[in-house]
């Protein structure tokens, strides 16, 4: 997270001639991650999410994407009774969310474009002993894997930057708990799309 972090803010500091040219973008990204998860339905429904991406243009209209984030939810502690003489507290943590989109967007027409994303994305969940924060006995690290597709609407700032709310719909399955359905909604800034 922190290496894309960086590679992000390099690229910021390319002058702005270099971006008609450029087939690499990136950007940060704030987001909201909602939906059901029926194995993790400890925790809350909608939880916010911060992190980057980097794309890579193969033409003007495709290009393909790899974000990293990081979720911010936690679970109210609830009691594991192992035996008579062994209790202790668990808590369920929404972890790093991962995604590889390829993305087609809009001839530009005016200072606002539109664009579709699709492919996959992953998002890490885990329970731990509360104490501890060592991984809780017979919780394995899980993931929730799925397709993925939305869109965003770029609109120009100038000198290479763009803001754009952005929208995925991810259906998907967790380990061997179950399925879950997310709406990832938030606003990307960019730079060099």
């Amino acid at each position: 997270m922190i290496k894309c972090a960086a590679l992000v803010a390099l690229l910021s500091l390319v002058p702005g001639t270099a971006v008609a040219q450029s087939t690499l973008y990136g950007g940060g990204t704030v987001a909201i991650d909602s939906g059901s998860r029926y194995s993790y339905d400890t925790l809350p429904t909608s939880f916010p999410a911060v992190g980057g991406f980097i794309g890579f243009r193969f033409s003007d209209a495709w290009s393909m994407e790899v974000h990293g984030d990081r979720a911010f939810a936690e679970s109210p502690e609830r009691e594991v009774v192992v035996s008579i003489l062994e209790r202790y507290a668990v808590q369920d943590r929404a972890g790093p969310g991962f995604a590889v989109l390829a993305v087609w967007k809009t001839r530009r027409q005016s200072r606002v474009g539109a664009a579709v994303t699709m492919g996959l994305a992953i998002r890490q969940f885990r329970t731990e002993r509360v104490s501890t924060g060592e991984p809780a006995g017979g919780y394995p690290l899980d993931a929730a894997v799925g397709v993925t597709g939305g869109v965003l609407v770029p609109i120009v700032l100038g000198r290479g930057w763009s803001l754009a709310p952005e929208v995925r719909f991810t259906p998907g399955l967790t380990g061997e708990h179950g399925s879950v359905v997310t709406l990832y909604s938030g606003v990307r800034a960019m730079w060099g799309f």
